[in-house]
């Protein structure tokens, strides 16, 4: 498999394979080849940018060249259950779970304190006005 690896920590290793997009059944095939390693932990493939994160245990010597030798396209097992992909929203025990970064809870601070300051100041029309805009706008994401 030919991938180029984006970020590596301890115990973590995000690789982004070069053919782009993964189907479904080569995700599946992906997914049980390296959760069949014996230090793979967890694997996580986003299947829209080819992405594959992998938790694991241990040294990260023995994993690069076991993912040089996988080849999703040949046939393996096919025992894994039929289940459809993974959802890309994480649930919030999942949040708790992962915590949030430092730089992210600065801006989070900031954005809060500054619409605090805004509505502490502004007149309750001009504050309707900018609420609104801003719903107008989350609905375009």
């Amino acid at each position: 498999m030919q991938f180029s690896v984006k970020h590596r920590a301890s115990g973590f290793l995000r690789i982004r394979l070069l053919s782009g997009t993964i189907s479904l059944e080569e995700s599946r095939k992906i997914r049980l080849a390296l959760l069949s390693l014996p230090q793979v932990r967890d694997v996580r493939i986003f299947m829209n940018t080819g992405g594959v994160c992998i938790y694991y245990e241990g040294e990260e010597s023995f994993l690069l060249p076991a993912l040089r030798q996988l080849d999703p396209a040949c046939p393996g097992e096919t025992a894994y259950p039929d289940t459809g992909p993974e959802s890309p929203f994480l649930d919030m025990a999942e949040i708790r779970k992962r915590g949030l970064a430092p730089h992210v809870k600065r801006k989070m601070r900031m954005q809060f304190m500054t619409e605090a300051a805004f509505d502490a100041i502004m007149p309750a029309p001009i504050q309707l006005a900018l609420h609104a805009y801003q719903l107008f706008r989350l609905e375009k994401l």
